[in-house]
């Protein structure tokens, strides 16, 4: 079994980030904050080639605003979840590599 030895900092982060989670679903449960996020607004804030991987992935599901429209709309609870736990796991994986080359 793998060990981690992750710093206080990146414990924090991870709690932060698990926080602000918990918070952005409460603000969209009030209506404070949309539900869903187009194509390019959710690109401004995780970048085009990250949105494009998770909708090829079936990671998020985009849905299609009326018929004759080709806008998408994307889950924003989702979209911050999966972002959450990517950085997650690139953190572990980071820490993992460091460990392996240092043993």
């Amino acid at each position: 079994m793998a060990s981690y030895n992750l710093s206080y900092n990146d414990i924090f982060s991870l709690m932060a980030a698990s926080a602000e989670h918990a918070v952005k679903a409460y603000r969209i449960e009030r209506g404070e904050e949309p539900a869903f996020l187009s194509e390019r607004e959710a690109a401004q804030k995780y970048g085009w080639a990250a949105v494009r991987r998770w909708i090829r992935e079936g990671k998020i599901d985009a849905h299609k605003e009326g018929d004759r429209n080709h806008k998408l709309n994307l889950d924003a609870q989702k979209l911050k979840e999966i972002a959450t736990t990517e950085k997650a796991a690139a953190l572990l994986c980071y820490q993992a590599n460091v460990s392996a080359t240092v043993n």
